[in-house]
């Protein structure tokens, strides 16, 4: 009996304990912020979040084809000149296929010479009959036929004079018989000094400028057919060049060296990935994204005066150049991990410019920012 009262009794004064124990437990003040809140130097302003990135944007370098990395040019921090080498892949392949072209276009030259030798040949034969006869030839022939028939004549009339002879033993048989062998072959000869002479005087024979003229067309032809067989191994020798260059990565302008992923051995990928090769960019001028909430875009004005401070720091701070307002107001990418903030929140995004020497910060670095207003 004395358990049933005796329990519950205790069970309610522990209760009555806790109660009374709790509503006197001291509430703690909130402790102090690590860093002041940053100060705005305009009575009316918008606050903001930038984002510090290169004037020319954070470029993702990446590679044209995919292949091995051979070999990694630069590191994080150098600053490089326009067309400066990043980065090389495995380009063995490419080489040798570089060379071979370099051959083919050797022996392409070689035919179009030689070629172009054989048609300068056909020209000057075809010049050549065509220019027949020969003025300085023509005088000589003339004057052999000239002799030849002058030593026909001689012969003839000696001839006669021994034919004229009555008494027939007078003269002896084989004399007679020798002088008209040499009559008979002086006026062939004559004869074919006269034939000659018309066969100069005519000029090249017909089908031999038929013959000449076609061997011409054949040799312009052959040259030509010399010259595209040359152009086309150019033409390679251009691709595999091409393609030997496009596996040395360059820097696509003046510009230093943000952040190396890739590494020698790796497979430099052709599709989107996480993580490009490296991140490039010009730092020479450093621009601030700023997202604004949607709600306060109205507010905002082209050429809006602008304070940026260093978290952390706000004795660090510059004003900053207005560049531009985006023109497309897009979804809010940067959250702060509070339960109750809005996903689809959307931002309008304002560029402004600021040197880093004034202002020590870095691409990649979160600043904030406040942007004089009207009332």
């Amino acid at each position: 009996m004395f358990l049933r009262i005796a329990l519950p009794l205790l069970a309610l004064a522990g209760v009555s304990f806790a109660l009374i124990s709790s509503s006197k437990k001291e509430v703690l003040p909130p402790p102090p912020p690590s860093a002041p809140p940053p100060a705005a130097p305009y009575v009316n302003f918008v606050a903001g979040t930038g984002m510090v990135e290169p004037a020319s944007e954070a470029v993702a370098i990446a590679s044209p084809i995919a292949g091995l990395i051979s070999e990694i040019l630069v590191k994080a921090g150098d600053r490089v000149e326009a067309g400066a080498p990043l980065l090389r892949l495995d380009s063995r392949r490419e080489a040798a296929a570089v060379k071979k072209a370099q051959a083919q276009v050797a022996v392409s030259r070689a035919a179009v010479s030689e070629a172009e030798t054989a048609l300068a040949t056909a020209e000057a034969e075809l010049r050549r009959q065509n220019a027949l006869p020969r003025s300085e030839e023509l005088p000589a022939a003339s004057a052999q036929v000239k002799a030849a028939e002058a030593e026909a004549a001689d012969q003839a009339q000696r001839l006669a004079r021994l034919e004229a002879v009555k008494d027939a033993r007078a003269v002896a048989a084989d004399e007679l018989a020798q002088r008209r062998h040499a009559a008979a072959a002086t006026s062939a000869r004559a004869e074919e000094a006269g034939a000659r002479l018309k066969l100069l005087q005519a000029g090249a024979w017909k089908p031999d400028l038929e013959i000449s003229t076609s061997r011409l067309s054949q040799a312009r032809a052959a040259l030509e057919s010399s010259r595209a067989k040359a152009a086309a191994a150019e033409a390679e020798l251009a691709a595999a060049t091409t393609d030997l260059e496009r596996l040395e990565i360059r820097a696509p302008f003046a510009g230093q060296v943000l952040r190396v992923y890739a590494h020698p051995g790796e497979l430099a990928p052709v599709m989107p990935v996480s993580k490009p090769l490296m991140y490039f960019g010009d730092t020479r001028l450093l621009h601030i994204r700023v997202d604004i909430d949607e709600s306060e875009a109205w507010r905002l004005a082209e050429g809006a005066r602008a304070t940026a401070t260093a978290r952390g720091n706000r004795s660090i701070f510059c004003p900053l150049d207005f560049v531009r307002i985006e023109s497309l107001v897009v979804p809010k990418s940067n959250s702060s991990g509070d339960s109750a903030e809005r996903i689809d929140t959307r931002v309008l995004q304002l560029v402004f410019a600021v040197d880093p020497v004034k202002f020590p910060v870095r691409p990649g670095q979160q600043v904030d920012v406040s942007i004089e207003v009207a009332k």
